[in-house]
């Protein structure tokens, strides 16, 4: 862990703002989120990310059905 980050226990699903792709992550006290098991952020190199909600992933639901 780096120094100033503290332990959090909060996890959720993000994805990253970059290239999409999703990961099991953990929010840090100052609301960042570190993907678990990928501590220097995405395969793409972004460390910038997006807590998929239940409302985010209804909406992607839809988009398929109107497919």
């Amino acid at each position: 862990m780096e120094q100033g980050e503290s332990e959090s226990t909060d996890r959720t699903m993000v994805q990253c703002t970059t290239c999409g792709s999703a990961y099991a992550a953990r929010r840090l006290d100052d609301e960042r989120f570190v993907p678990i098991g990928s501590r220097n952020g995405c395969s793409c190199g972004s460390t910038s990310f997006d807590e998929l909600t239940d409302t985010t992933l209804e909406f992607d639901e839809n988009l398929e059905d109107d497919e």
